[in-house]
């Protein structure tokens, strides 16, 4: 039986029965749990590393809490934003300098920072971005028969 093109065999092959009875077809699906679960955990805090410089404290102290908000900077990742830190620190200082600054190691350097912003989803993107209002959720209404 075609499926969606004028060639035998073209289109989408249907799932296979036991797949579908586990999650339904396309449009029977609902967020999984492990979703709802990430959009409701709570954020979890932690003070910078001992290790760095005064500089790059500051810089943690600037950008740690919006990193927390978009959830990505964790336990797990802090190594990457300490280095984020301690590059946007050494940025500073090239351009500071009458020598380096615009150098090939100074916008190597930009480049490099702007990437490790972007992973940590801290680089703006030159529009807006509006976050969905939490919402409490309510008890479905019962209906009431009346008789």
């Amino acid at each position: 039986m075609p499926r969606g093109g004028a060639r035998p065999g073209a289109g989408r092959k249907p799932k296979a029965g036991h797949l579908r009875s586990f999650d339904g077809g396309a449009g029977k699906r609902k967020v999984s749990a492990v979703v709802e679960a990430a959009a409701t955990a709570e954020i979890t805090e932690f003070d910078a590393p001992n290790d760095l410089t005064i500089d790059e404290r500051h810089v943690w102290m600037a950008l740690a809490p919006h990193a927390f908000k978009k959830r990505t900077l964790t336990p797990a990742t802090s190594f990457a934003f300490v280095l984020l830190c301690r590059n946007i620190v050494l940025e500073r200082r090239y351009a500071l300098s009458v020598a380096d600054a615009g150098g090939a190691s100074h916008r190597g350097l930009i480049q490099r920072v702007d990437a490790e912003l972007q992973a940590f989803d801290l680089r703006p993107i030159g529009k807006p971005i509006y976050e969905a209002e939490e919402t409490e959720k309510k008890q479905p209404e019962q209906k009431r028969a009346y008789w």
